[in-house]
C-alpha cells in the first residue's frame, strides 16, 4: 500500500447475493483469537479492494472488464514503476501478464479475456494495457479495517469490513502521515492515527485462505457494499 494519486476510476459489476447458504454466526468471531500480525495481512488484503474502489462482485458470475480494470487500478496505485511511456501515444501502459497476475493473485481467477476497460480509462492495445490518468491530482488514502471474521463452508470465511477514507487532517499532514500505521487492527492503532481516518461505510466479504509461495494469503470470492454495519452483517448472512 502507497500514498498515491486522486483519479476517478468507478468500477461497475451486476450485483450478485451471496449463497444462502451462509456462515453460522454462532461461532466466535476468529478476529478475537488472531494476532496482530495476521489480522494485519487481512487488513491489507481488504484494502487493496478499498483503495481501487472495487465494485460488488461474486466470483460465480463476473465482468472480466471489473477484473482489468481493477488490475491495472492497483497497479497505479501500488507500482506506478512498472508503468512505461508510449511517447507515440501520449500515454502510459503495463504489459497484459502484469496485470494477469495481479488478477490471478488477488481472485484465484485465469482465462480473462484482454479488452478495454473503464468507459475508456483503460485502453487495451498492442498487448498493453493503457491508462490515461497515471499520475493526476493529490495524495489520498482508502483501506479496509476487518471487524468480523467468521467461518463458512469448504473452508472459506467471510467477514465484515469497514471502509475508511483520508479527512482534513490528513491533507494537512499529508507529509507526516505513515499510512502503515492503519494497517494494524483498529485496537492497536497509535495515539495519533484515528485523527486521519473517516469511516465511510461497509462491505461484507467471502474469502477463501491460501498460501502462495511460502505465505499465508486470501482470494477474493465475493464483495458486497453496505451503508451499515447491520447490512453489512446481513450481506454475509448474519
Amino acid at each position: 500500500m502507497k500514498k498515491f494519486r486522486r483519479f476517478v476510476f468507478a468500477f461497475s459489476v451486476c450485483a450478485m447475493v451471496f449463497s444462502c447458504a451462509g456462515p453460522s454466526f454462532a461461532a466466535a468471531n476468529l478476529l478475537d483469537g488472531m494476532s496482530d500480525a495476521d489480522w494485519r495481512v487481512l487488513n491489507i488484503f481488504f484494502s487493496n479492494f478499498c483503495e481501487s474502489r472495487l465494485g460488488d462482485f461474486d466470483a460465480a458470475g463476473y465482468d472480466d472488464t471489473a477484473l482489468i480494470s481493477f488490475a491495472v487500478s492497483h497497479n497505479v496505485i501500488n507500482n506506478r514503476k512498472l508503468f512505461k511511456e508510449d511517447a507515440a501515444e501520449g500515454q502510459y501502459y503495463i504489459g497484459k501478464d502484469r496485470v494477469n497476475a495481479t488478477i490471478e493473485k488477488y481472485f484465484g481467477i485465469q482465462g480473462v479475456t484482454p479488452q478495454s476497460a473503464e468507459e475508456g480509462f483503460v485502453i487495451f492495445k498492442k498487448d498493453r494495457y493503457y491508462w490515461d490518468d497515471v499520475f493526476e491530482g493529490s495524495p489520498w488514502f482508502a483501506g479496509g479495517q476487518a471487524v468480523e471474521l467468521h467461518e463458512g463452508k469448504d473452508r472459506t470465511l467471510s467477514a465484515v469490513v469497514e471502509f475508511y477514507t483520508d479527512n482534513e487532517a490528513f491533507q494537512n499532514d499529508v507529509g507526516k502521515v505513515n499510512i502503515k500505521d492503519f494497517y494494524a487492527p483498529k485496537k492497536s492503532w497509535k495515539k495519533n492515527t484515528a485523527q486521519y481516518y473517516d469511516l465511510s461505510g461497509y462491505f461484507g466479504a467471502k474469502i477463501a485462505p491460501r498460501v502462495k509461495n511460502g505465505k499465508k494469503t486470501y482470494i477474493l470470492l465475493e464483495w458486497r457494499e453496505a451503508e451499515t454495519l447491520e447490512e453489512a452483517r446481513k450481506l454475509i448472512g448474519e
